[in-house]
């Protein structure tokens, strides 16, 4: 169990790999103990994406968080994105539960770079997903 980190506001996480539900749920029960998070950074191992499979924890994602978890969240960075189930649901998750939101920067992957149709389908998905911030803008970028 994690304590409530009540003054952190910046997270970074580096080479995380989400391919099994332990650090996935690792990583949402500490985003539910920071109410003052207003920056999170999410850069995944290069591995970690290669099985486009999404862990069932994602599909429970209704009871991750309530109105006062990710309140002041106000930037999320997401760095090594191939455009994966399991990478898009946490997105759009955080886009749904974010209402201070402001910008989401998308960085693709340098080793698996996306083709112009993946990168309009992905941008096109991100835009239709619901936010809780009318303000926040995806933004995509190319890292090469």
């Amino acid at each position: 169990m994690i304590p409530i980190a009540v003054n952190l506001h910046v997270i970074t996480l580096d080479e995380l790999c989400f391919c099994f539900p332990e650090p996935l749920a690792l990583v949402i029960q500490l985003l539910q103990k920071s109410p003052k998070l207003s920056q999170l950074e999410v850069e995944t191992a290069h591995e970690s994406w290669s099985r486009d499979y999404c862990p069932s924890i994602l599909e429970k994602r209704d009871t991750w968080f309530s109105d006062q978890h990710l309140c002041k969240l106000k930037t999320l960075q997401v760095k090594e994105f191939r455009g994966s189930r399991t990478q898009m649901h946490l997105i759009k998750i955080i886009l749904s539960a974010s209402p201070a939101l402001e910008e989401v920067v998308i960085m693709k992957s340098k080793n698996y770079p996306l083709d112009l149709s993946e990168a309009l389908e992905i941008t096109t998905k991100m835009i239709r997903s619901p936010r809780a911030s009318p303000k926040a803008q995806v933004i995509i970028l190319d890292t090469k």
